[in-house]
């Protein structure tokens, strides 16, 4: 049955042969999720590699979808910076509110104040920072000499022709890979790329170890069932198929690793410690390539595609954000009345003389007047925050449709 079945029956003594004889291949998404870590896991998977770069390898197409995805993930993680700096600019605005819950102590909310400023200084400095790996990135240039002379040559036309054809039948037969992408192929050779692209990679993966004669191990960060065996959303291993299949054309053998268990396994085989905090890391970061689709992207880092199409969609989103900006700026018209309002009414409460029980009285209708008028404010202010969130949805919808 084993040896029918070679999928289903993967031997412990077989895997750690493999990582003494094996080629390590890396999928784009391991070297782009590099950028996603913190410095301390960056540099320690950084190592390994470094350590193995004598047996490892990257499929063509995995390679240039790293060198085309960079710069998009760079800049959508320098957002984040952005987007946590005005959470706390939220959060200190609701503190603010002296007179609505939540409540804080006026010791406890100026200790918040103080630090809160140190955090929101070292974010802008950080994301400058980040920002500025676009242009000046000492981890491309490390990846690039940990893997010269280790990237796989590109395919010709009449193999990718053969690859498409081939991709259709599969995807029509939900073989894996590739086939849970969820990718729109327009007809065009760019498109056919972006729906077969990791057929192609395990295509040219399989042809390695063809050439060299070289059992693998093929480490990937895409969670998609269409790479991984699963049940009840439990990763059981890989693909039956894929070892099948890999068997039958290589007559090798071949192990997939989420990074990881990589990470993990890579650290013992080295001798090194095992860092749990790193492997947690990896696993919690989840490298989703719709990222590279979100609507701070430069849409104009993307070509090839049809060009009507693609300016339409661009006016679209022009427009979109335009009325973001525009919903932005009345929201802070809005808030600078708020703000003088509040002070206002804090001056009448604080400040008015109240000799009898008539002014106290109208004391507090004119207090209850200056609340009304604030809540109508604080929802005008909610209303816009919603029209921005609703376009800054409709950006993301047609903005997927350039891709």
């Amino acid at each position: 049955m084993k040896d029918l079945f070679p999928g289903y029956f993967i031997e412990e003594d077989k895997v750690e042969n493999l990582w003494e004889t094996c080629t390590f291949v890396f999928d784009a998404n391991v070297i782009c999720n590099l950028y996603r870590y913190s410095d301390e896991t960056k540099d320690l998977l950084v190592k390994v590699l470094d350590e193995l770069k004598d047996r490892v390898w990257m499929p063509n197409r995995a390679a240039e979808e790293f060198l085309r995805n960079r710069p998009v993930i760079i800049s959508t993680q320098k957002q984040y910076y952005s987007s946590v700096s005005t959470d706390i600019n939220n959060l200190m605005q609701e503190l603010n509110q002296k007179r609505k819950h939540p409540f804080v102590s006026e010791e406890l909310l100026e200790k918040f104040k103080n630090i809160s400023e140190e955090v929101k200084n070292e974010l802008k400095e950080n994301k400058e920072k980040y920002a500025s790996k676009i242009s000046s990135d000492d981890l491309k240039w490390k990846v690039a000499s940990i893997f010269e002379g280790s990237v796989g040559r590109g395919v010709s036309n009449e193999e990718l022709e053969d690859i498409f054809k081939e991709g259709e039948r599969r995807y029509r037969e939900k073989i894996p890979p590739g086939y849970a992408d969820d990718v729109k192929n327009d007809g065009s050779l760019r498109g056919k790329w972006r729906v077969y692209g990791d057929l192609i990679i395990w295509k040219q993966t399989i042809k390695k170890a063809q050439e060299d004669g070289c059992n693998v191990i093929f480490v990937t960060g895409d969670e998609k069932p269409d790479w991984w065996l699963k049940e009840e959303n439990i990763t059981l291993g890989p693909r039956p198929e894929l070892i099948e299949e890999f068997k039958e054309e290589t007559g090798k053998d071949v192990m997939l690793y989420k990074p990881d268990r990589f990470l993990e396994l890579a650290l013992k085989y080295l001798g090194l410690k095992v860092d749990e905090e790193a492997v947690n890391e990896i696993k919690e970061v989840k490298g989703d390539e719709e990222e590279v689709k979100h609507y701070y992207s430069n849409i104009n880092s993307f070509s090839g595609i049809d060009s009507e199409k693609y300016n339409v969609v661009k006016d679209k989103i022009r427009s979109m954000e335009e009325e973001i900006n525009t919903n932005i700026t009345v929201n802070k018209q809005i808030e600078d009345v708020l703000s003088k309002l509040r002070k206002k009414r804090d001056a009448y409460l604080y400040n008015a003389e109240v000799d009898d029980e008539i002014e106290e009285i109208v004391k507090n209708k004119k207090m209850r007047e200056m609340d009304a008028e604030i809540d109508d404010y604080l929802s005008l202010i909610e209303h816009f925050n919603v029209e921005i969130a609703g376009l800054k949805n409709r950006i993301s919808s047609e903005y997927q449709k350039l891709l």
